[in-house]
């Protein structure tokens, strides 16, 4: 669960609620095959850690839509953004966001991305 004692934003974006933060590290090894069949690992490369954020986005008593445009413009842009949530990582890049309505959220969505 995300810590929802401070503001939680992108760029200049407060989301009203992140119910999860998900992080994932991971890197790539170059594998070369040798002589007698087997597979040498040599080289290790790091990959851009990658942010899975749940939650909602609303706006006060009206529909959020500037801010759903806009992150998804970062999006499609390419935009770097900052990050600030239960930890501050600058330098993101938004690579996927997807957004639902439903009846549980009034004046807004849930979303993934």
């Amino acid at each position: 669960m995300a810590d929802t004692s401070k503001p939680v934003k992108i760029n200049n974006i407060y989301l009203t609620c992140t119910e999860d933060e998900t992080y994932t590290y991971s890197s790539n090894t170059s594998d070369n095959p040798l002589e007698d069949g087997s597979i040498a690992s040599d080289n290790i490369q790091s990959q851009p850690t990658q942010i899975q954020i749940t939650g909602v986005l609303t706006g006060n008593g009206e529909y959020p839509q500037d801010d759903i445009e806009t992150l998804r413009n970062y999006m499609l842009k390419s935009t770097v953004v900052t990050y600030c949530g239960t930890k501050l990582f600058p330098n993101c890049a938004i690579i996927n966001f997807s957004n639902k309505h439903s009846a549980d959220v009034a004046y807004g969505i849930s979303f993934d991305m």
